[in-house]
């Protein structure tokens, strides 16, 4: 009993988790940058929308180190508009570097693990139902008696 509410308790706070980003992420932002001297790795937060960058930027920064920033979103964003030469699958729109782009970025709405979690969740929630313990009860089978004289 323990290990099915365990289970269940991850998959609810999974769901959870994805819903109060996504709810979240509509009124603010978070950023967290990875500079180095020839690259700056990106991980943002906002609009609804989980994104990756990966910018090659020769000379961007003398040494690596790490910033972030965070605030108040407040502008519309569409996932799918917001990079018109990104490529659109499904639910993943994506850029890869070129020679001419020298950026590469993986955007995610954040919809899509809301409606995943919520798909484990109930999968696991029906897959970890309790099986009956105990004793089976039965009807007795029917006797018959035989009466001598």
């Amino acid at each position: 009993m323990l290990r099915r509410w365990l289970i269940r308790s991850l998959a609810l706070m999974l769901l959870t988790l994805c819903v109060v980003a996504w709810v979240g992420s509509r009124f603010f932002y978070f950023q967290v940058d990875r500079r180095s001297p020839l690259l700056i790795l990106t991980f943002w937060i906002g609009g609804g929308m989980v994104g990756y960058q990966h910018t090659h930027v020769p000379g961007a920064s003398t040494g690596a180190h790490w910033s972030w920033g965070c605030g108040r979103y407040s502008y519309p964003f569409e996932w799918i508009n917001h990079d018109p030469e990104a490529h659109h699958f499904i639910v993943l729109s994506y850029k890869v570097a070129t020679p001419s782009a020298i950026e590469s970025n993986v955007w995610i709405p954040l919809w899509f693990p809301v409606l995943v979690s919520g798909v484990l969740l109930w999968f696991f929630w029906q897959n970890t139902k309790p099986n009956p313990q105990g004793f089976p009860i039965a009807p007795a089978a029917p006797t018959t008696e035989v009466k001598s004289q």
